[in-house]
């Protein structure tokens, strides 16, 4: 009589990070689900390992994170966006080289329409802060929230990023951001000291 074949270690690693997963699904719900939400332990959720998991989450919690209010959102971009914009050459140059952003598997056509609207979503987030200056780079950030929330919800989170978490990146020079940066090292080797040693390297 053939004895049973035991489990073997990687389904057993599998279910229990299945069970993880769908315990911290169900925490970031239970937080969502009540009035007032409280914004703490979406955060720590958020930027702890696996993150917010996937996207109908992410939906969810980005405009909470953000304090965005999904029933008032930016408006249509305007027809004449692109002709009054100083950065437009520059966003779209950035733009059509990002084809490495979109999933492989996608569609040319559905590709295209999406770097569209990128660089309309990232000319209204200027147009409407003045103050702000477009830095190569930026429409990497953009592209992660198109994807994930569509086009209008992506432009107000984005504007909501860029006029407070990204703000002391979009001066007109990078005398801020490398003052900044003098920080960045010291920060990381206190927080992962082998990230520091490798990246010294």
């Amino acid at each position: 009589m053939t004895q049973p074949r035991p489990p073997r270690l990687h389904d057993n690693a599998e279910r229990d990070s299945d069970a993880k997963q769908k315990r911290k699904v169900a925490e970031i719900y239970q937080v969502l689900n009540n009035e007032p939400v409280d914004i703490a332990p979406l955060r720590r959720m958020a930027i702890s390992e696996g993150g917010l998991l996937m996207d109908e989450i992410r939906c969810k919690v980005w405009p909470r994170l953000l304090n965005v209010n999904i029933d008032d959102l930016l408006p249509a971009p305007e027809e004449e966006l692109r002709e009054n914009s100083k950065d437009y050459q520059q966003v779209l140059l950035d733009v059509r080289r990002s084809l490495r952003r979109f999933p492989p598997d996608m569609p040319d056509e559905q590709r295209e329409g999406l770097q569209e609207e990128l660089i309309d979503c990232i000319l209204q987030v200027l147009q409407r802060n003045t103050q702000l200056h477009y830095y190569q780079g930026y429409h990497d950030i953009v592209v992660t929230f198109l994807l994930v929330v569509g086009e209008r919800l992506a432009a107000t989170l984005v504007e909501k990023l860029s006029t407070h978490h990204l703000r002391d990146f979009m001066d007109p020079t990078m005398e801020n951001t490398r003052h900044i940066l003098n920080y960045l090292m010291p920060i990381i080797d206190q927080v992962n000291p082998d990230l520091h040693d490798f990246m010294q390297r």
